[in-house]
């Protein structure tokens, strides 16, 4: 006995067979010749899914030069039907890229500006506990209905904002554990101006209200996305 283990009688000639069967389509292939997972299998796996797709989301986020590398990687072993898929991604990112180039408009992530005033008025909202008729008229809006709108849709904004910045957690606990900690205090002053030294309950107490909207709010652009995929 050399230690290594033999795989079921047949299942070679099998494999073979469907190999050159999908020759031309290595994903075909791949799908044929998967061994088949119990029910529990499959949870697990879609649980490690949801934390890779998590993961991925941070370090395409702040660790761009790593995220890309990997891509990369990712790329050399790609099938045809996958280039394919990626190339038609790239196709649409870049012509969404060339129309947001002409209307010459940043992102609001990308203005401090206007990162600043979100901020102010979500902080109005989750812990001066104003309403959204007097935030809009301390901004000099009119509190209309098309306006209250616009103030939560930057709600919406900010909270996917700080949510792709925090690291992985489990559960509002866990969160509420990993907010204690001064890197990412530090981390969430740097990135939005949060006042962790001057009021850290309350910059917790912002923040765990907005996780839960910025993972849906960043989920929901997901599903998005990739349904025009």
């Amino acid at each position: 006995m050399n230690g290594k283990r033999k795989a079921p009688a047949g299942t070679g000639a099998r494999d073979a067979n469907l190999n050159r069967r999908h020759k031309n389509n290595p994903a075909k292939a791949r799908e044929a010749t998967a061994i088949p997972r119990d029910p529990e299998s499959e949870a697990l796996l879609e649980a490690r899914h949801g934390q890779f797709r998590d993961l991925c989301m941070r370090y395409g986020d702040f660790n761009r030069p790593i995220f890309l590398e990997e891509v990369l990687n990712f790329l050399r072993g790609a099938d045809e039907q996958e280039l394919i898929s990626i190339r038609e991604g790239i196709r649409r990112q870049a012509k969404q890229l060339r129309i947001a180039g002409k209307r010459g408009r940043p992102r609001g992530q990308d203005d401090p500006n206007w990162r600043g005033k979100a901020l102010k008025q979500v902080w109005q909202r989750e812990i001066l506990g104003w309403t959204w008729p007097k935030i809009a008229s301390a901004a000099g809006m009119n509190p209309t209905d098309p306006n209250i709108r616009t103030l939560q849709r930057r709600r919406d904004e900010v909270a996917a904002m700080i949510w792709g910045k925090l690291p992985p957690y489990t559960g509002l606990q866990d969160l509420e554990r990993i907010l204690s900690q001064e890197d990412v205090q530090t981390l969430l002053h740097f990135e939005f101006g949060l006042p962790f030294k001057k009021n850290p309950q309350e910059c917790r107490k912002l923040i765990l209200k907005l996780a839960p909207v910025g993972q849906r709010v960043a989920g929901t652009s997901l599903e998005r996305s990739v349904s025009k995929m």
